[in-house]
């Protein structure tokens, strides 16, 4: 699963999503980002995380007030779930 997020600048913004993936008790493989203007472009990467678990997390991510996009992408399939 690959998660491509975009956030408002806010200090402790990957702190909390990280802490989505450590409740379930999953540690993401690959995890970057960058800074743009007044955005954080985020790219999430895990590989034990079962479908139906990784849209609930994309879900909880999308309610955080400072998340203004989650797409996740679903490796082995075209599958691109997204919502602002």
């Amino acid at each position: 699963m690959r998660y491509l997020i975009r956030a408002e600048i806010d200090a402790d913004i990957l702190c909390r999503l990280l802490n989505q993936f450590a409740l379930q008790g999953h540690v993401p493989a690959e995890v970057e980002s960058s800074r743009r203007e007044d955005w954080l472009d985020i790219a999430l990467r895990v590989n034990t995380l079962p479908r139906y678990r990784a849209e609930v997390i994309a879900q909880r991510m999308r309610g955080m007030v400072s998340v203004c996009s989650v797409d996740l992408h679903v490796q082995g399939s075209e599958a691109v779930l997204s919502a602002t």
